[in-house]
């Protein structure tokens, strides 16, 4: 049964909720011009990011990333793990953070090996004559001086050469020496997925 108590309470909570409403509005509307286009300021055509006024938390220059890249890409497919990498470094140019004030370092294995081989063991390893997008991927980034490095363990378990993967990847040891490295020197370690 509604009381009187009840109907007061209620008629009490009805300007909180108006203002509620009205703030909600003007964060809205005060949120900044969302772009339309997808913007490209330090990877171009890769990683694409919306400029979006009046939010916080962008890269901060001094920032140490790993990226751990397992992902696996189908065949004509960017591999969204380094496309992820692509992004981030996007998101720091639109902030204002200058190349280089972030420092990012890509260690590949697991199935991210088969996005970063060369086009002829790329085609005999997926049965497809289709182009391996990620070449030109792997050659923007570190042509923006991304150091990639490649697990030599995941490329031989996984019956490659290390001639088999694109020159701009730099062997290692393993992916876990690079990440256990990494981590005891205070960077962060990202997985994309």
């Amino acid at each position: 049964m509604i009381t009187r108590r009840h109907l007061m309470a209620a008629s009490a909570t009805l300007p909180l909720l108006a203002e509620a409403q009205a703030q909600a509005a003007e964060i809205a509307a005060n949120a900044g011009n969302v772009a339309d286009e997808l913007q490209f300021p330090r990877i171009e055509g890769f990683g694409g990011v919306y400029s979006i006024d009046g939010i916080s938390e962008p890269p901060l220059p001094g920032t140490k990333v790993l990226f751990d890249l397992t992902t696996e890409a189908k065949p004509g497919e960017l591999n969204k793990g380094l496309e992820v990498v692509a992004r981030f470094l996007n998101l720091a140019a639109l902030a204002g953070v200058p190349n280089g004030a972030v420092t990012v370092e890509v260690v590949i294995h697991g199935p991210t090996v088969i996005s970063s081989l060369k086009q002829a063991a790329y085609a005999a390893k997926t049965g497809s004559e289709a182009v391996n997008p990620n070449e030109k991927l792997i050659a923007a980034l570190a042509a923006a001086g991304v150091p990639l490095w490649i697990c030599s363990q995941a490329v031989r378990r996984q019956k490659f050469a290390l001639n088999d993967i694109q020159p701009t990847i730099k062997p290692a040891t393993s992916a876990m020496a690079v990440s256990i490295t990494r981590q005891q020197a205070g960077w962060a370690v990202l997985l994309p997925h």
